[in-house]
Order: C-alpha cells, then structure tokens, then sequence
C-alpha cells in the first residue's frame, strides 16, 4: 500500500446521498478499512467511493494499492492528513484575499458566562463574524463554490457573471471573492432586506435589484430562469451541494480540533437553520464522532422572521441528512434580548440569528433538552451584529 497526495487522484464524484453515508461510517471509527485501487497510471479503477469521501473530506493522502496488490487494510485517518488543511497562518500576513479567507480558519471559539446558565456547563460562541468578506459563516460557502465553479466557467466560455438571491451576506462574499476573478455579480434581495445592506452589496460592486417578495426562496426560480437567459451562472445557495460539503469539510472539522483543545465532554451544539447547510453538516459530523452530543436547531417563531434563519417546514434541501435532537422556537423578541445580554455579560456584540441560538441554548438547559453534567455546549454565531441596526431597533424598549 501507498499514500498518494490526493490532489493527484481524480476519481468520479459520487451522489450527495454515497458521500453523506460514507463520510458517516469513516467519520464514526475514524479509520479507513480499504484502499483504492489504481492502475499504473494512477486511474481509479476500484472503491472509488473512498477515494471521493476522502478527497471531500480533505484528508491530503489517499491509501492506494495497485490492482495486483488488492488487500485490505486498517489505517487511522490521522496517518492521512486528515486534520492538516485546519491550520491558521501563524503571522497573519497573506498575499492576497483567497489566503485571508483559509488562513483566519479555524474561526475563533471562545467562552461566555450567562447569569441563567449552571456552572457546571461551558457554553462557547463558534464565532463566524470573524470571517474577513461578509463577516459571517457565509464566506465559507461562496468562497468554496465560486472557486469550484469559476475555472468550468472559464474554460467553457460562459459570460463571467454570478448571478443569486441572497439576504445579504452569501451574495456579498460571491461578490468580493468574484471580484478578483474578474467576474460581474448580480444579485436579487427580498423587500424585507435593510436598506444599509443594499448600500454595502452595492458599493461592494453588485448590481442589486430589489424584489418586492419577502424571503430570498422566493426568489430561486425567477433568478434561474433570467441566468439562464443573460448567460449568467447561479451559484444557488440553496441547492448547491458544495454548501454541505464546505462545512462537513472545514466548519464541522475545525470544531472538533479546538474541542479537542478543550478536553471536555461535547454535550450539544445549537445554531439557527437558514440554507440548513451549516447545521447539517455539524449533524453528520458530530451525531458520527460523538453520538450522544445533542444538536439542537433554533427556528423563527410561527410568523415571525429573524433574518439568516427560517422554519424547517419552509423546506430545506440538506435536512434529511441532519438529525435534530430538537427544534426550538425563538421569537425576534428573545433574539434580539439574547443579543443584548451576551453584550452586556460577555462584551460581544453578535447577530440575530446568533442570538436566537442563545436563547434556544438557555431554554433547552431549563427544560432538561441537554444533560445536567459537566461538559460543553457550542453555539454557532453566524455573524456579528454591526449589520442589523435596523432590525434590533425594532425591539428596543
């Protein structure tokens, strides 16, 4: 057996439904019991299953036999690099905004102290807003699919233009990172939008256009048909697979080194479903690694909207493969308190939807939803809270 540098293996892409399984099984024993088996030329010619789960995994080495060789192996996934794409630049100087992006993950995870938690319980904020493009988780997902789509665009001649309904912030990061490319973005965003995020999409470079529907899934179809139409390329958040697969690579990845660090029971992680890419790629992961952790999803309340998140039954591609401990309503109201209480008893000042995470988090520890014992409980925090002045003034006393 050989380990082959996996940039040097192509193997065919299998279906989300393959990946998810696979990565499920290698993520749950965290070894690999089979090699792929190649020609002399390198092609695949056997397991490329495992090939395709490693290689969207980001594990660097890939086990290969020849196809004389076939035999089965045991090997940790650690001997294949599996944990080394999860490292920050150490000085933080970089050469250009592709660098920025990777070289400021893994995104900090810090400790906070709420006045209605038990002691015994370490909550820590997964911080996205220190991404550097949007500011938020989003730039994770739009650096990973314009980077997997703009050299088929390149090559096959397609009108560079990125075209997406978005709320905000996946469509700031397509445009930034597009930017560099040489590429034009477009971008339709519902009515309920603020207006000083327009202005940011606008001076980012975006041609924004204004719809008078009220969430961004309204929007997909009409978006598909005028790309199709002008030539344009739709990312489209909502269905592309390589958002699941960004954060089962990088988000759900990171987190476990720096839990790792902490060398503390991993009791639950909670976090607002929006694309539901984020979260259910922490649920493939986690409920794999560390099966009886609780993942706890907060949602809107019935007819409330808290902007980057929604309800699960307003359909959500990737929530089959997530499961859910529970789901938890969370009014705007107790949201935006949230937001509020972390500032004042932890100096943060984080998003909405981050707030809603927290509040979900206080409510699922009263009612007993996660175990009264030491350990941690993560809330992810999509975004910071400087963009939404117009959103919490709505809630102020």
């Amino acid at each position: 057996m050989k380990l082959i540098s996996s940039s040097l293996i192509e193997c065919k892409r299998e279906a989300l439904d393959t990946f998810v399984q696979n990565a499920q099984k290698v993520l749950s024993k965290m070894r690999v019991n089979a090699p792929v088996i190649v020609n002399r030329q390198l092609e695949v010619i056997g397991n490329n299953d495992i090939c395709d789960t490693l290689k969207r995994l980001g594990a660097r080495f890939v086990p290969v036999v020849f196809m004389e060789e076939v035999k089965d192996i045991d090997i940790d996934l650690r001997e294949l690099g599996f944990y080394e794409d999860i490292k920050p630049s150490e000085f933080k100087v970089f050469s250009n905004i592709h660098e920025l992006i990777r070289g400021l993950w893994p995104t900090p995870l810090v400790r906070i102290k709420l006045s209605e938690a038990p002691s015994n319980i370490d909550l820590y904020l997964k911080l996205e807003g220190f991404n550097p493009l949007s500011m938020s988780v989003k730039d994770r997902i739009a650096w990973y699919m314009v980077m997997n789509a703009a050299e088929d665009i390149l090559r096959s001649g397609k009108r560079k233009l990125f075209m997406e309904p978005t709320s905000t912030n996946t469509g700031l990061g397509i445009t930034l990172i597009g930017n560099t490319l040489g590429f034009k973005t477009k971008l339709f965003i519902p009515r309920t939008v603020q207006k000083e995020s327009e202005a940011i999409l606008k001076i980012a470079g975006a041609d924004v256009k204004r719809d008078d529907k009220q969430l961004t899934v309204e929007m997909i179809d009409e978006v598909k048909e005028l790309a199709s139409r002008e030539l344009g390329v739709m990312l489209d958040q909502f269905e592309n697979d390589l958002n699941p697969e960004a954060h089962l690579r990088f988000t759900a990845k990171e987190l476990d080194v720096q839990l790792q660090r902490i060398k503390k029971k991993l009791l639950g992680i909670v976090g607002g479903i929006g694309t539901s890419g984020h979260m259910s790629a922490l649920s493939i992961y986690f409920k794999s690694r560390y099966p009886s952790a609780k993942i706890i999803a907060a949602q809107p309340a019935p007819g409330t909207s808290i902007q980057g998140i929604r309800r699960a039954e307003t359909g959500m591609k990737w929530l089959k493969y997530a499961v859910f401990d529970h789901i938890i309503d969370v009014h705007p109201k107790e949201a935006v308190d949230a937001v509020k209480k972390v500032a004042i008893e932890n100096g943060l000042l984080i998003g909405p939807s981050s707030g809603a995470a927290v509040h979900a988090t206080l409510k699922a520890i009263e009612k007993g939803l996660i175990p009264d014992e030491k350990g941690v409980v993560v809330l992810v925090s999509p975004d910071m809270g400087h963009k939404y002045g117009e959103f919490f003034s709505q809630y102020l006393d």
